[in-house]
Order: C-alpha cells, then structure tokens, then sequence
C-alpha cells in the first residue's frame, strides 16, 4: 500500500528552507560584533587611567555624538579633562569641535580649532595631536598663547625644584 505522504520529498523541502534561513540570517547574526560595525553614541565618556593612581583617571574624553568604527572613534563637541590627582581637581580642559580617538595608541587628533584652558594658561590654535600616554599636545597652526596665572608664584615653583 502506497502512502499518500512522501517523506522523502518533506525532507528535501525542509532542508532546503533550513539552507535558505541559514544563507539570509547568519550573515546578520556574525555581523553584529564585528570591528567594521559602527556604534552610535550619545554623550560619549571615556575615563583614560594611569599609573599613579589606577582609581582615579588621569584624564576625561566627552562627546556630545560619537561614532565608533573599530578602534577609531569620532568625536563630536569633544572635551578632554586633565585630572590633578582627584576628578574635583580640573587641571586643564580641551575644546574643539571635532576630533578623533584611536583607543589602540591613545592618541587624539583632529584638524579643527581648538581652546586648552588651564589656571596658568589659554592655548588656541587649528589641528592638534594629543598624546595620553606621553602627556603631550601638539597644536599645528594659529597658535596663540595667553598667560593668565601668577608668573611669579610659576618662578617660584621652578626653583624650589
């Protein structure tokens, strides 16, 4: 007796379906945590710590939007905090418009203008490079330096060392 069912052709249609799912959706699925994949954020944080103090970061990065694509991350309306040993002690603070972080090397750079206020100091400029790790700002053109601190108690402080 001959069944009206035949398995056989079930079995080839549903393996056939199983391939197909499996062509459309694991691309998708291997694709989420991958480097190529950006990530959008709002109000980007990003504490930098050192070695002194491994509790307390050394710096701050802000972003009102930030974009990350592997290891780079686009910043807009960055802000750099330095830290004098407590996040309450602000020792100096970055402002551009735009900029880029690699968090590979720790290195901050972009092309536009840029303002560092410290107690001691105003910098502005165009372009900059900043190095975390070697505590170093490289500002490219357009310089422009406005001494705003005590320059005697500043004499004072190089003596005494």
């Amino acid at each position: 007796m001959r069944s009206i069912f035949n398995f056989t052709f079930y079995k080839r249609v549903f393996w056939l379906f199983i391939l197909i799912y499996g062509l459309l959706y694991v691309p998708v699925i291997f694709s989420q945590g991958t480097e190529d994949a950006p990530i959008i954020l709002e109000n980007f944080r990003h504490p930098q710590y050192g070695d002194k103090n491994p509790e307390v970061p050394e710096m701050m990065i802000y972003g009102a939007k930030a974009k990350t694509i592997g290891v780079l991350t686009y910043l807009d309306d960055l802000r750099i905090e330095f830290f004098d040993g407590a996040i309450e002690k602000i020792k100096a603070v970055i402002k551009t418009p735009y900029g880029v972080y690699d968090r590979s090397t720790k290195i901050i750079k972009g092309d536009k203008e840029i303002r560092q206020d410290s107690d001691k100091m105003i910098v502005e400029g165009s372009g900059f490079m900043a190095d975390s790790q070697k505590k170093v700002i490289y500002i490219k053109s357009n310089v422009k330096v406005i001494l705003t601190g005590d320059l005697k108690s500043s004499e004072e402080e190089i003596s005494k060392k």
